[in-house]
């Protein structure tokens, strides 16, 4: 929408104000870049809407944690409540043909994987009445963490494109950690020890599914595999025929580009995914109190405001990185 000369001029002010303090944190390549880029008004919500202006001139390193710490200079001055991204409602459809996405189960998107390690072998997210307990044998552990997603995310994707029950993940673990885009390093706290720990965790808990109402009361419970092996010429896995079935009938489909910006946060995956499928399913503004949101994302966080800063720093984060990224 088209914004007046005065919304124009005191976005402008607002944002070169806010880059301005923040000369002395950034570096000369990310001040050049924000400096070129063109604020346009204020939205109804309070956000300052700005129009990227790519130069072959500027590189900055991370212009999403430029952006994102501009964004937070602007509330924390009170100039306004962030900062968005605005772009042309129009996409090349061409461009759209040939995005790739990765999938996950949609039940694993309403109710997520824990965040950090758990101690014991169970754990409970709930939305509303539906409730996931995932059980293992202490002595592996609970899956938890980015790379446990990203796993889920490589086979349940297999699934799909494949449409197979059986499959090798590769000659090696390399194989995944590229697609992936998981930087290879080796020795018992690298990156391969920390993926082959994480896909034994999430291969070996059960995972079930309650919902229980005034007239009705359902339960289902599943196994991501039947069976994996791993050898010396690779990793073999057996898709379980309830993993196999629910996969290919109730999938969320994800951006790979923004699934590879958001790895290292299993808030932000967890977020991203779920802000897609509501995308699909909500079909007015929706109020959701942060009682029920913190169950279904933040049990593992035991005071509720850390839970709120965390969950309104992440989303935010992941609004930028959305934005950019469909430019």
């Amino acid at each position: 929408m088209p914004y007046d000369q005065k919304s124009q001029r005191e976005s402008w002010i607002a944002y070169s104000q806010a880059v301005a303090n923040l000369k002395h944190t950034l570096s000369e390549q990310d001040l050049e870049y924000l400096y070129k880029q063109q604020p346009v008004g204020i939205d109804t919500e309070g956000h300052i809407l700005i129009k990227q202006v790519n130069s072959v001139a500027v590189h900055a390193k991370d212009r999403s944690n430029a952006l994102h710490l501009v964004s937070r200079e602007l509330r924390k001055c009170n100039f306004a409540t962030g900062l968005s991204l605005d772009y042309p409602v129009k996409q090349s459809a061409r461009s759209n043909q040939f995005k790739k996405f990765l999938y996950l189960p949609r039940f694993l998107v309403t109710m997520t994987l824990p965040h950090s390690k758990v101690n014991g072998g169970e754990f409970t997210r709930k939305n509303g009445k539906m409730e996931l307990i995932m059980t293992v044998p202490k002595r592996i552990g609970l899956p938890y963490g980015s790379y446990a997603r990203l796993i889920l995310m490589y086979l349940t994707t297999k699934r799909v494109l494949d449409r197979e029950r059986r499959f090798e993940l590769g000659e090696s673990w390399r194989d995944f950690l590229k697609t992936m885009q998981i930087p290879w390093s080796g020795g018992k706290r690298g990156c391969f020890t920390a993926v082959q720990e994480q896909f034994r965790r999430l291969c070996s808990t059960d995972y079930s599914v309650y919902i229980v109402g005034e007239k009705r009361e359902i339960y289902g419970g599943m196994k991501v595999t039947d069976q994996w092996m791993r050898s010396p010429d690779g990793v073999h896995v057996a898709l379980s025929e309830s993993f196999y079935i629910l996969s290919g009938e109730s999938v969320v489909p994800l951006e790979v580009k923004i699934v590879q910006k958001l790895r290292r946060s299993p808030l932000t995956l967890d977020l991203y995914a779920w802000l897609t499928y509501r995308t699909w399913t909500t079909k007015k503004a929706t109020t959701i109190p942060w009682r029920e949101l913190q169950p279904q994302f933040g049990a593992d966080y035991k005071r509720p405001r850390d839970f709120q800063a965390k969950f309104r720093k992440s989303l935010e984060v992941v609004l930028i990185e959305s934005r950019i990224i469909q430019s």
